[in-house]
């Protein structure tokens, strides 16, 4: 779980806006945490609150020709829009892969299926997705599957628990037991392949086949990352690539920005709960 002091809350208009605007708004709050705590104000604010992609569960994908990120260099690849978490991303990959930015074209096209669209088109040579729009890309368009930041161990404090720490002071349980919900819902989701696509389905409307790839890779693969603190190393890289325009980044920590509150998480571990709920 991550924390938000009151005093570096964001403005409720923008808040709303982004709960309109993203299915994944918690990776702004981790953001903004960070630039406010660094002396980013409203700016930062207004340019960051679209967010939509989980970032370490983001796939790169390239056109047929392209077989690896280092053939990206001199070519075009489409994020949702600057300052999201393909934004980010992107910079993360190629900086792995010994790519520098500079050398590759980045177009913000908005949502995945414009991204797909240009990528199947050739408009640009590739994108990042999440599931199951990745799978899409390579089975159905014959992409190729550059990189899988899960796969990778590419870590990012994106789709985390925020809490306020004033909220958590006088609601300790209430935040105890919406921890808990989420981790029981979870093992049940995980233990019912059929129930829970019955219950996205009310929800959500898709082609079949979309709803057995979101399931097999969220919760067949990466579900038991909710029982996770955020790994240290994405919040450090938050940091890092704020740093480079905003000085007053430089030299701060997860521990001097107090991002971090494990104590629920190691409670409900010692107690056994989750231990029993995964029966």
């Amino acid at each position: 779980m991550l924390v938000n002091s009151d005093e570096h809350e964001p403005r409720a208009r923008s808040r709303k806006r982004l709960r309109h605007e993203s299915n994944h708004w918690n990776r702004y709050w981790a953001a903004a945490r960070i630039d406010n705590r660094t002396g980013r104000g409203q700016g930062a604010r207004q340019r960051r609150r679209n967010h939509a992609a989980a970032f370490d569960h983001l796939e790169v994908v390239g056109r047929p020709d392209i077989k690896s990120v280092q053939d990206l260099r001199g070519k075009k690849i489409s994020i949702s829009q600057f300052g999201s978490a393909t934004d980010f991303a992107v910079q993360a990959a190629l900086e792995k892969f010994g790519v520098d930015p500079k050398q590759v074209t980045v177009i913000q096209l908005g949502p995945s299926s414009n991204r797909l669209t240009a990528l199947t088109n050739g408009s640009t040579e590739a994108s990042l997705f999440t599931e199951p729009f990745a799978t899409m890309a390579i089975e159905k368009h014959r992409m190729n599957l550059l990189l899988d930041m899960a796969e990778a161990g590419m870590s990012y404090p994106q789709s985390c628990l925020m809490i306020k720490r004033s909220f958590l002071d006088a609601n300790r349980d209430k935040a105890t037991s919406f921890a808990k919900a989420l981790i029981e819902g979870m093992f049940l989701a995980n233990k019912d392949k059929a129930l829970t696509i019955q219950t996205i389905k009310k929800y959500i409307r898709a082609a079949d086949e979309v709803y057995g790839i979101g399931y097999d890779y969220f919760l067949g693969k990466h579900a038991e990352g909710l029982l996770s603190m955020p790994d240290r190393k994405g919040v450090e890289l938050v940091i890092r690539q704020l740093a480079r325009t905003n000085p007053n980044a430089k030299g701060q920590t997860p521990e001097t920005l107090r991002v971090f509150e494990p104590s629920i998480l190691d409670e409900l571990k010692t107690s056994g709960f989750i231990e029993k709920a995964r029966k």
